[in-house]
């Protein structure tokens, strides 16, 4: 299982540094790097619950929040 967590982690990162490096192109299709960064921080908010790890937890909790308040602002 843990070999399983920390392949997740490895996904979550890879896809953060996908959405950012998306986003600071500043093509028109830019806006879509923050579904990229909302499904990683939630991915790693689940992980920080499971492992009981509160700083992360609530960390990747605000940054989903942030993320969903720029796929409304960008996308919706």
């Amino acid at each position: 299982m843990t070999n399983m967590i920390e392949q997740t982690k490895w996904i979550a990162v890879v896809l953060n540094i996908a959405s950012a490096l998306l986003l600071s192109l500043n093509v028109s299709y830019s806006k879509y790097g923050y579904i990229g960064f909302l499904a990683a921080s939630v991915v790693l908010a689940v992980i920080a619950m499971r492992q009981k790890d509160a700083q992360y937890l609530v960390l990747n909790t605000i940054f989903s929040i942030i993320n969903i308040a720029g796929v409304i602002r960008w996308i919706a």
